[in-house]
């Protein structure tokens, strides 16, 4: 459905949300329509910025950026939207942390990107980079703090599980649940200490060296050991193919390459 409409407004929780997607890079954000203290709605603009979705907000028809949630031309030109904590994830593994969600009731269609996934073909637009660290579609969980940007490969992930990390002074954990495609991405530090993450009992669980406790991978809270009740802060992480992660992040290291090991 969002490879047809891109974007959905809704309100979740007494909360004004644009649910965006961009089908040509896999580019899923959730952000906060609150544009200057009013709440705006957001649509389609018909152009892309390297190949990811540019939004238009129908207030003042300002162009967003999809993938930096920045404004990029009008009124609200440099803006940014407040990032809402969210998943890019199968509809499985979401009912099994929230079984009472509800879902958007519209008619399911034959997705018409299918064709594109199954290609080699990346991109519309432009130049695809030939940066050829990776595939240009090899899916990566990208994360940019500061000034610098990382991506991590899904299939790396798959492979390690739990990956730990320091990215622009910020200490991390990368961890992969059971299905293979969700990540959740963590700032590392607690109270002041710095934890270290290894692989859980199971698929879905770590356990820090420090105290030995036991955390949930897709939402970062501990189910048992002595740091019971505490939460590891998500970090805003974006699922993208590399292709599109690279064309607007083109300094961007690659965890696994180049040295960068944990």
């Amino acid at each position: 459905m969002l490879s047809d409409h891109e974007i959905v407004n809704d309100v979740v929780g007494g909360r004004p949300l644009a649910v965006t997607y961009c089908p040509l890079c896999l580019t899923g954000r959730v952000f906060e329509r609150v544009v200057g203290g009013e709440v705006v709605e957001f649509g389609g603009s018909g152009v892309l910025l390297m190949n990811v979705l540019v939004m238009a907000d129908r207030a003042s028809n300002s162009l967003w950026s999809q993938l930096l949630g920045e404004g990029i031309r009008g009124r609200h030109r440099c803006q940014r939207l407040a990032v809402v904590d969210s998943l890019q994830t199968t509809l499985a593994t979401w009912l099994e942390l929230h079984p009472a969600s509800l879902i958007l009731d519209a008619p399911l269609r034959e997705d018409r990107f299918s064709a594109y996934y199954a290609s080699d073909a990346a991109g519309e637009v432009g130049t695809i980079s030939e940066d050829e660290r990776l595939e240009p579609k090899a899916v990566v969980v990208g994360l940019a703090l500061a000034d610098e940007a990382r991506a991590y490969p899904l299939e790396l992930a798959a492979e390690r599980r739990v990956i730990n990390d320091r990215l622009a002074g910020t200490a991390l954990v990368v961890a992969l649940a059971g299905d293979g495609v969700t990540a959740g991405v963590y700032d590392a530090a607690l109270d002041g200490r710095t934890l270290t993450f290894d692989i859980g009992g199971s698929a879905e669980v770590m356990r820090d060296r420090e105290t030995g406790s036991v955390w949930k991978v897709l939402s970062g809270e501990v189910l048992e050991g002595p740091l019971r009740g505490s939460t590891l802060r998500r970090l805003p992480a974006t699922v993208s193919f590399w292709f599109g992660w690279h064309d607007f992040y083109p300094h961007t290291s690659v965890f696994g390459i180049g040295g960068l090991r944990d």
